[in-house]
């Protein structure tokens, strides 16, 4: 611009020496401010239109950065459940596999930990993390929605069952344990009673007394020559017998007409609570077994779903994948 000015100072006594001074001063004084003022609001729109585009292009790059980044921890979250689910669905068929082969022990399931799937049902913010998915595959918004919906709520199904089984089979387990305790007690009321009632049956019913200790002794010949600590709290054991011998015994002796002693009732009556005490433990075991086995398909439906409609997603961003496009 000093340039110019001085260009148009030499100029200007030119002008004035031939006589177009006014003509000069005219244009020097009026037109050229106007033109230097045009040509100085251009140069400044054009280097802030250039500014604001670059400064926009910043922007879209750190939201498309923000954008994947949220989706490579989505992805890794997405993958992490679908491994635990699958670690669990394992753990429960394995539990049901056990109740099958022995469905009068109790047994305990093994569980993984929830961390990842509490982190995605109740901590992630689903909105920012459902606009970011339908930002990225923006294609067809409505397939991108319902992906995402899918996901969601196969991982919130899996979450909450994960949850519920636990509680349940706790539940399971104290009533399974009160009845095993009712179970115990009867068996060492009838091993008392029995006892007593030999004693009763010696001089009157010499026959009966030799059968009811052979009973007796019977169990406890197999109980030592199991060897076996364990062998003392198993139930089957107990009722295959000791309790059916006796079951057996009982009716015998009432059907023989024989005096029927009221003790030899009260036997009677031990008997079939014990064995009815353990059918029912067992009816109820089976019931669990069943219950876990439609949790167990829903489970693998719910995993399946997951992985279906987490594909698009895992090529992606998946956790072999760190160049998003």
């Amino acid at each position: 611009m000093q340039i110019l000015q001085v260009i148009l100072d030499q100029n200007c006594e030119t002008c004035a020496s031939d006589g177009h001074g006014v003509i000069w001063d005219a244009f020097k004084d009026f037109v050229l401010p106007i033109c230097l003022g045009f040509a100085a609001w251009f140069v400044a729109r054009r280097i802030f239109i250039k500014e604001t585009r670059r400064d926009k292009r910043k922007e879209r790059k750190q939201k498309i950065r923000e954008r994947n980044d949220k989706l490579f921890y989505f992805s890794a979250l997405i993958e992490n459940v679908i491994l635990a689910a699958e670690q669990q669905k394992d753990n429960i068929k394995e539990h049901i596999r056990d109740i099958r082969e022995d469905n009068v022990k109790f047994h305990l399931m093994k569980w993984i930990t929830l961390k990842d799937f509490h982190r995605l049902s109740e901590m992630l913010n689903l909105e920012v993390y459902l606009l970011a998915y339908t930002n990225r595959f923006r294609k067809d918004r409505k397939s991108s929605v319902k992906e995402f919906n899918v996901i969601i709520g196969s991982v919130d199904y899996l979450y909450e069952t994960f949850k519920m089984i636990p509680n349940q089979l706790k539940a399971s387990q104290e009533f399974d344990y009160q009845r095993k305790i009712k179970l115990q007690n009867i068996n060492s009321n009838i091993f008392y009673l029995s006892q007593q009632i030999a004693l009763m049956l010696y001089a009157p019913y010499p026959q009966e007394y030799t059968k009811l200790t052979s009973i007796r002794q019977s169990f406890i010949d197999l109980l030592e020559a199991q060897n076996d600590d364990d062998i003392k709290y198993d139930l089957e054991f107990h009722i295959e017998n000791f309790f059916v011998p006796l079951d057996n015994f009982c009716r015998e002796y009432i059907e023989s007409g024989k005096q029927i002693f009221p003790e030899i009732i009260n036997l009677g009556n031990l008997v079939n609570e014990g064995i009815e005490l353990l059918e029912y433990i067992q009816k109820e075991n089976k019931r669990l077994m069943n219950d876990l086995f439609e949790d167990f398909k829903k489970i693998c439906k719910s995993i399946s779903q997951v992985r279906r409609f987490s594909k698009r997603l895992h090529s992606k961003y998946g956790q072999n994948n760190q160049n998003a496009l």
